[in-house]
């Protein structure tokens, strides 16, 4: 029976690729519309996870079915989620919801990050009246589900996140990295992630940062004691940088071949959904280009080459 029960459906990184993912990302507005309109109108409530490796469904109440229908004809382009994503209903769903928050369903297994954004999600559906007595309890106890997990295991040590592992790609990546002239372009929750994590490893020096909003990027500069960009110039001065981290959110490419001169950055690594670099990027001889599958398949091979020294 699906009415009244948990539910869950969506899309990830276990059955799509980036490409894939990408026409599936929510806005801000798109979650406003379905917490507002689609929920109450199939007498369900719950939240919608949308991130670089997933965009998922929990749900509860009478027709969540219906709820899964509307997403498909609304917002998949008219292509069957099942195809390249998944459904769970009843103890499975709250399974994956437990799982989900504690990392255990994650790219980078043990991603600490996740529970963070499960919680932003349920607090914005909350917010606008989606949420529900059961919902909230479900949250709760994924929350603290992962607490334990955290606290009690080795599950979430080492790299351990999206943000951490794209600064351990750039180690390898760039010869000398601690010297590296690195931009980040947009300083939303990842942006501001990879930069902290890129300043706890090599300090300050050398980092430029570039928001389309430039107050919030002088602020962040400023606090940092690293470099601002106004949002105008980053892309007339890239021959200045070695490496450019993209984590802006964007309704198409903000960058491509085209707009790169003669000197440019040998490294590109774009951690947005959806992608907001040209993959023409990768065609330039010399250059890399990565996203967040690149980066995760990296991790499972410098983990599988440790495993395979053992003796």
């Amino acid at each position: 029976m699906v009415g009244d029960s948990w539910y869950s459906f969506g899309i990830s990184f276990r059955n799509s690729s980036v490409q894939e993912r990408q026409k599936f990302v929510f806005s801000e507005e798109d979650l406003e519309l379905f917490y507002e309109f689609v929920l109450p109108k199939h007498e369900c409530f719950g939240f919608i996870v949308s991130t670089c490796n997933r965009t998922t469904f929990f749900l509860h109440g009478k027709h969540p079915d219906r709820v899964e229908k509307t997403f498909m004809e609304t917002m998949s382009h008219g292509e069957d989620v099942l195809e390249v994503g998944y459904r769970c209903i009843g103890i499975k769903a709250v399974m994956h919801l437990f799982e989900v928050g504690a990392g255990m369903d994650s790219q980078i297994l043990g991603d600490f990050e996740i529970i963070g954004q499960l919680r932003r999600a349920f607090q914005f559906s909350k917010e606008h009246g989606a949420s529900s007595g059961e919902i909230e309890r479900g949250v709760n106890c994924a929350i603290h589900f992962s607490r334990r997990v955290k606290n009690e295991t080795g599950f979430s040590s080492g790299t351990s996140s999206t943000s951490y592992a794209a600064l351990r790609f750039l180690q390898f990546a760039l010869p000398d990295f601690n010297q590296a002239k690195i931009l980040i372009v947009g300083i939303g929750e990842i942006g501001h992630k990879t930069l902290d994590n890129i300043i706890a490893v090599r300090g300050s020096e050398n980092i430029t940062i570039v928001n389309r909003t430039d107050e919030t990027a002088r602020i962040t500069a400023r606090e940092k004691s690293i470099n601002f960009l106004p949002w105008s110039k980053w892309q007339s001065t890239l021959e200045s940088f070695d490496a450019v981290i993209c984590a802006s959110r964007a309704p198409q490419y903000i960058l491509s071949a085209d707009d790169l001169t003669h000197e440019h950055p040998k490294v590109f690594v774009d951690l947005s959904m959806p992608t907001c670099l040209d993959p023409s990027l990768g065609d330039i001889p010399g250059v890399t280009l990565v996203h967040v599958d690149d980066i995760s398949s990296f991790i499972e091979e410098q983990l599988s080459s440790r495993i395979d020294s053992l003796p």
